[in-house]
Parts: C-alpha cells; structure tokens; sequence
C-alpha cells in the first residue's frame, strides 16, 4: 500500500500507524528462528532503465547466515531512488526491487543471528553491508567501504511486501514512537541530519546562536578540508560533504563509475 509520509514522500508498505506493538505481538506467535511467513511474496521490480516498475509474485526467500527476513510496513521514496529508476546510477544489476528508507518487522532469522529478534520493528537505510575488513570498515568507517552493499541498488530493497537485510544493518525501532510512513524517511534523510549534528559537536549554547553557527561552520570546513575537495569542482565537492561531513556510504568506486559514465574522467583515485 501506499502511504504518505510526514514530510509529503510516499511511502510503500503493508500497514500505516500501528507503532511497534503489532511486532511484539508476532513475535508471541513466533518459532525458534521465525514464525510462519507466506510462501509468495510481491516485488516492485524494476526491468529496465526509464521504465515504469513491475508488481511480481515470487517465492518468499528464506535469510541466509547473518541475514533477517523482514516484512515490509512502509518504504519511503528517496531521490537515488528516482536516480536508479531514471538510469542516472550505473545499474550493477536488473531485475531489481528499489527502496531503501524500510521500516519493517522481523519475521525470520538467518544462521548466527542473535538480534535483532523475530517481532522487532527495525529500519534498514542505504548502506546495507560493508566487506568488513578493509581499512575504512576497521576504523569504524565502513560507509566509505569500497565494496559495499547498498540497499535497493546493489541488492533488493523495500518496494515490496518482504525483503531480505543484513542483520548488522538493520535498526531497532522499537523505542521510536512514530508511525512507520513518518519514521521511514529517517532511514535516508534522518541519518544524514543526525551525522551531520554528530560531526559538528557541542557548542556553548549561552553566548548566542552566532557561535553555536560559528562552531558548526568551522567543524564543516574541517571535515571538507581534510579531503583536499574544491568547490570549483562540484562532483568532487559533493562527494566529500556526503562522506566526510555527513557519512552518506557513496563509495569512490561508484564515484569513479558515474564520473566516468559522464566522461569526467578523475584526475586521481578517492
């Protein structure tokens, strides 16, 4: 169903405005690693670049080692999104199922699985799984991983009724109090302000906004700064806000890939 969120995007999902109580009672309904699922599931799939999205029935999947199987309740539109769909992104992979501002209800556990728990309401964002092991992902960086996992573009996303996640990548939400279509946008759009608000730090509320502003500023030229990024080149310049300030998981491959694919070639590796 289709849902509208708070900030007027369209949400895609099963059920509106029911919190996170609806998990806890599936999950009194539950097995060891899940309760009953559908066997058949419906995917908003997209075949080909530029062309309208396919409603397909398919087998319900069942999660592999470290993944969950997750109900969709609502799924946000995001402008990558319309990116993917319009074929401005390089597409890695057709058939594909896109969305990923998810709010959903866990109903299965892969191997190796300990949370979150079958019922939980979580949300699954962009970054959907990192490589684990390269420098970026060891000093807690992993949105900067080069080869990553990008939800409803590497992998199938939230415009369907079920959808498969990484377990490490999903968020509980057990705690929010909010309804599914106004929470999902904070999966994409949210993120982005709370890491951006993180990066800036504290500052002394008592002498004035000026210097709450200053302080924000300075910390923002910091995080640009440390990227050798000029505003004479706005590609360059929006990929370093995106990574460096607010932490938005475009990889420098996938930079690489769409300068190139624009025939800006990037005088070095990011």
């Amino acid at each position: 169903m289709l849902a509208r969120a708070g900030d007027g995007r369209v949400a895609f999902g099963q059920s509106r405005a029911r919190g996170g109580r609806e998990g806890g009672d599936n999950a009194a309904r539950g097995g060891a690693a899940g309760h009953a699922t559908v066997s058949k599931m419906l995917a908003m799939t997209l075949r080909a670049a530029r062309t309208p999205l396919e409603p397909v029935s398919r087998d319900t999947p069942t999660p592999g080692p470290n993944q969950v199987l997750l109900r969709v309740r609502a799924c946000a539109v995001c402008r990558t999104d319309l990116h993917i769909v319009d074929g401005d992104l390089p597409l890695p992979r057709l058939p594909l199922v896109p969305g990923h501002e998810i709010v959903a209800t866990v109903e299965a556990l892969g191997a190796g699985v300990t949370a979150p728990h079958v019922g939980e309401r979580v949300g699954v964002p962009w970054l959907g799984g990192s490589c684990g092991h390269c420098a970026y992902c060891t000093t807690q960086a992993e949105n900067l991983c080069d080869d990553p996992v990008f939800t409803g573009y590497t992998c199938d996303g939230g415009f369907a009724t079920h959808v498969l996640a990484d377990a490490r990548y999903c968020h509980s939400l057990a705690g929010l109090v909010m309804d599914d279509a106004s929470a999902a946008p904070l999966l994409c759009a949210g993120l982005i302000g709370w890491r951006a608000l993180k990066a800036a730090g504290d500052a002394p509320v008592a002498s004035g906004r000026s210097r709450v502003k200053r302080r924000t500023t300075e910390q923002a030229h910091i995080c640009i700064g440390t990227t050798g990024l000029s505003r004479t080149d706005p590609d360059r310049f929006a990929f370093g806000v995106v990574n460096a300030a607010l932490g938005g998981g475009m990889s420098s491959r996938l930079f690489q890939e769409i300068r190139e694919q624009r025939g800006q070639r990037p005088s070095r590796r990011w």
